[in-house]
């Protein structure tokens, strides 16, 4: 139920968010990511999410959005909205404002010790935040490359017919429910299992989309100078092949780590002794 659905509504997407959604269990963050769920409503957000509840049970927390707000919560309050994350392995937050405080964001994803209390407790630190999950209305809005980079930007849309015995049956609980949360947790052991195999795979970057990069990556592939999926080939292949592109453009050549970022967008890659190695056959020149 929940597989088909977000097969429907995210495409080529799916897999990487399957992934991330089952690197989870795994208690690690998911290479420094976070998934942002965002449509205009009625299209499966929240259900989602109560359906990754049912199946994590004390492992996944709902979080106020009021936590994640840019001037939002602070002081003892704010350590009190944010303390469920304390031993979680899935924090989801519900109605999230594209405004919000990235630098706490870029903590959470980085694997940072935190620094929490309980209401009337004592303050603590936990040193594995949990993955997270924040859904929206909107698309984020990141205010520098380095937290779009942080970003698994998904898009749900409203599916056309919606399943309303699938609602009726978390509500109610029982052994309907208990069957959904079963179904959805052996989905999640799937995903993880993809994610220690092959990672999250390609992930589109968010907000700050490198135009000359895509150009050059579609001349190369419409031109069959690249050949995705065939064999694998280092930086310096690729960067070979766009130096000649660059040539006869009007913009200068990025450095490497923005051509590796652009890469582990559309392309899988591996990492060796030597560096890394990208999915692809390329055959300009002497390459």
């Amino acid at each position: 139920m929940v597989e088909a659905h977000l097969v429907a509504c995210l495409g080529d997407l799916y897999p990487a968010v399957h992934r991330f959604l089952g690197s989870a269990l795994l208690g690690l963050g998911a290479d420094r990511r976070l998934l942002w769920l965002h449509g205009p409503g009625g299209d499966g957000k929240s259900t989602l999410a109560k359906i990754l509840r049912a199946a994590l049970g004390p492992w996944a927390a709902i979080i106020p959005a009021e936590a994640f707000a840019a001037g939002g919560a602070r002081g003892a309050h704010g350590h009190e909205l944010a303390a469920a994350m304390a031993g979680a392995r899935l924090a989801i937050g519900l109605e999230v404002d594209p405004r919000m405080d990235w630098g706490r964001v870029k903590t959470l994803t980085g694997g940072d010790e935190q620094r929490t209390k309980r209401l009337h407790g004592r303050a603590f630190c936990y040193d594995r935040p949990p993955v997270l999950l924040l859904v929206s209305n909107d698309k984020p809005t990141p205010p520098d490359r380095a937290s779009a980079e942080r970003l698994i930007v998904a898009e749900l849309r409203p599916p056309e017919d919606q399943d309303e015995r699938l609602m009726e049956a978390l509500k109610a609980g029982g052994p309907e429910r208990d069957t959904i949360a079963a179904a959805c947790l052996r989905w999640l052991i799937r995903g993880c299992a993809d994610f220690r195999a092959h990672g999250l795979g390609p992930v589109p970057m968010a907000a700050f989309e490198p135009a000359g990069l895509a150009r050059w990556w579609r001349d190369g592939v419409d031109a069959g100078r690249i050949v995705p999926g065939k064999g694998w080939a280092s930086l310096h292949d690729l960067r070979r092949d766009l130096e000649a592109f660059v040539a006869g453009e009007a913009w200068e050549l990025p450095c490497d780590r923005e051509i590796a970022l652009f890469l582990k967008s559309v392309i899988p890659f591996r990492r060796t002794k030597a560096g890394r190695l990208y999915q692809a056959v390329v055959t300009h020149g002497d390459a």
